[in-house]
């Protein structure tokens, strides 16, 4: 194999790998994003059926975590808890 085709092979090689990361880490951006759009839209167009606290639910420790009828639960750390509390409060009659 002649030098050109070795460092052309590399070049994409490089390449590839600089995309994969960029959308690797854009995918993890916009999946956080979305995380907490997609659970106040919930919460608001009254889809939230209970709450509760608990100790640990995946990485959040402590955890509000947030059941609805029509997606799978989720949970907030404990920064979130009063931006959450605000919307739940106002929006819905479970008090």
């Amino acid at each position: 194999m002649s030098k050109e085709i070795r460092l052309i092979l590399i070049n994409c090689l490089i390449f590839t790998y600089i995309l994969h990361n960029i959308n690797l880490y854009a995918h993890i951006i916009i999946m956080s994003y979305d995380f907490h759009a997609k659970a106040k839209q919930l919460i608001k167009s009254g889809h939230l059926v209970s709450f509760e606290t608990i100790k640990k639910h995946y990485k959040n420790e402590p955890a509000l975590v947030m059941y609805f009828d029509n997606h799978s639960p989720i949970s907030v750390s404990k920064e979130k808890w009063a931006e959450y509390g605000e919307i739940i409060m106002t929006v819905t009659d479970i008090f």
